[in-house]
């Protein structure tokens, strides 16, 4: 895997499984390392005018974050509860992904010729 590779937002947060907005406040914003510094994506203008994000930063990122334990995203806060000896967070409970399969069990289908359209109605 090349880490100088240079990656357009979108596919930045296809790599990292997180969202385009996630990617552009790393730039923004920087993010924490372990080390306690603040740093940011490095970025080029790529020929037809969007940012390029380096996939060694944008994946740095990503495991500074999920490790971070005072970090919204990842099991690093969950992890840093469990060795202070509390085994999960208060009110904590799991919860179902909100995403397709779960809107496909409570949305009827969609039609998709005019035929099933006039059946419907």
């Amino acid at each position: 895997m090349n880490r100088d590779a240079f990656l357009t937002r979108a596919q930045a947060a296809k790599v990292v499984g997180m969202r385009e907005s996630t990617i552009g406040n790393w730039r923004a914003r920087g993010w924490m390392s372990p080390e306690g510094e603040r740093r940011h994506l490095t970025v080029r203008r790529r020929k037809d005018g969007t940012l390029g994000y380096r996939l060694g930063d944008v994946l740095d990122a990503e495991r500074d974050t999920r490790n971070n334990p005072k970090s919204r995203r990842g099991g690093g806060r969950v992890a840093a509860l469990r060795a202070a000896g509390d085994a999960e967070p208060r009110g904590a409970k799991e919860l179902p992904r909100a995403g397709h399969e779960v809107l496909r069990l409570h949305c009827p289908p969609r039609p998709t010729s005019l035929s099933a359209l006039a059946a419907a109605a």
